[in-house]
């Protein structure tokens, strides 16, 4: 079955990315070999865990109308974080505000999906698949593009007990990209509600 799955891949890496099917369908086939090596180390007594987290993550998302599982917790619980830093700072006499460096970069690393590109191209290298889709800058905005309308609008949801400010969190493409974005050829709005005001918010990343 393996060596079906990667065949299937190599045809469907050599074709030019020109739909939301192709990108599903490469995902889903990750998905596949990433289980079937899962079920061979988890049989030889080895850790079932490959290291590609962010990229089994993001091959749920592409398949999952709404997402719970620890990976979404996770995006969910530093968005909750983030606002949290949000309303701190806009408290009136609060003193100076102070956020962890390394939370601000696991922030960003969430919201430009960094990781699910280095693993993505990693993870295909591996397996001596074409990798340009994530290593080229042109064909990864392709792809991003595709995938960012796949997962839009399906929610990434925590059932964690205790968070305050954020339960779920949602991607939206933006058809029209703000004024003095014009460089950028993909937007893409996370957006929440704060569980304090009821209020929705956003951020937006440009690609």
């Amino acid at each position: 079955m393996k060596p079906d799955i990667i065949k299937k891949l190599r045809n469907e890496l050599s074709e030019p990315i020109h739909s939301e099917r192709q990108v599903v369908y490469i995902l889903a086939e990750l998905r596949k070999l990433m289980e079937l090596e899962s079920i061979k180390r988890s049989d030889a007594g080895e850790p079932a865990d490959n290291g590609y987290f962010a990229l089994k993550f993001c091959c749920d998302w592409a398949v999952h109308v709404r997402l719970d599982q620890s990976g979404a917790q996770r995006i969910v619980q530093r968005f909750n974080q983030y606002q949290q830093f949000m309303e701190e700072l806009a408290s009136p006499g609060k003193e100076r505000v102070k956020v962890d460096p390394g939370f601000l970069r696991e922030l960003d690393h969430s919201l430009n999906l960094t990781k699910f590109r280095e693993q993505l191209g990693t993870y295909l290298h591996s397996h001596d698949l074409s990798s340009e889709v994530a290593t080229d800058e042109d064909l990864w905005l392709t792809f991003l593009t595709y995938y960012s309308h796949v997962i839009e609008d399906a929610p990434l949801i925590s059932e964690v007990k205790g968070l305050e400010w954020v339960d779920s969190v949602a991607v939206k493409v933006l058809d029209e990209q703000p004024a003095g974005a014009a460089d950028h050829r993909l937007a893409l709005r996370w957006t929440w509600v704060s569980k304090k005001d009821g209020m929705r918010k956003n951020t937006v990343r440009f690609f």
